[in-house]
């Protein structure tokens, strides 16, 4: 499972989506016999534990149409990179909060039980964004999102502090299963499809099995 994480983690021009998957700017980097995540832009660092890659990390295969940008360019940012990063720094003009964003997705990171209440009945959210300011979370069946939304709200993620302005440049109606804070969000989805719904207990069993192995 640590080594399928950092594959999702490290960056990936995926030519086919036109866009890079993964962390911009993040590398693998090996110092006094520790690995570490690094940020090629500065001096952020975060050491590896428990992760055998003496030999290098061993990562699935870079499939057709993906160039490994953490491994093509492991000194410094691609061009990629640095225009992703870029939108995530600028508001466009659109004068979004992105202090409230990037608390917002911060608190999201430290809740990771809570989330997996989502994904207990097969294993399974599916996490993706719209944009620069949400994060979509989205499961087959079990847990209702407008009760994930409620426990999350109880942990205190709307909690504001006094550094940051929360006002939301746009005005929009507050939902059950969607989570704002300043003009970020955590929109909550809970399919239900009737091949989930309404399968038996062997059919469920067998979901949840073909879950598992994508991180095995």
């Amino acid at each position: 499972m640590a080594r399928r994480m950092l594959a999702d983690l490290l960056p990936v021009f995926d030519a086919d989506y036109g866009g890079l998957r993964g962390v911009a700017g993040l590398r693998v980097r090996r110092r006094a016999g520790d690995w570490f995540l690094a940020d090629a832009g500065s001096s952020a660092r975060l050491r590896l534990e428990g992760l055998d890659v003496r030999g290098g990390p061993v990562l699935p295969a870079v499939g057709e149409g993906l160039s490994p940008v953490w491994r093509d360019e492991p000194d410094r940012l691609s061009r990629a990179e640095s225009d992703e990063l870029a939108d995530w720094n600028t508001d466009g003009g659109l004068h979004w909060t992105p202090g409230a964003r990037d608390l917002l997705f911060s608190r999201v990171l430290r809740r990771p039980l809570l989330i997996n209440r989502a994904g207990s009945s097969h294993g399974w959210v599916n996490t993706y964004t719209h944009h620069h300011h949400d994060i979509v979370l989205e499961w087959c069946c079990g847990m209702p999102a407008g009760e994930l939304a409620a426990a999350l709200r109880g942990s205190g993620i709307e909690t504001g502090t006094e550094s940051i302005d929360f006002r939301p440049a746009f005005a929009r109606e507050p939902h059950e299963e969607r989570i704002d804070l300043g003009d970020a969000s955590v929109v909550l989805r809970c399919l239900n499809p009737s091949w989930c719904r309404d399968g038996d207990a062997a059919d469920r069993d067998r979901i949840a099995a073909t879950n598992l192995r994508r991180y095995l």
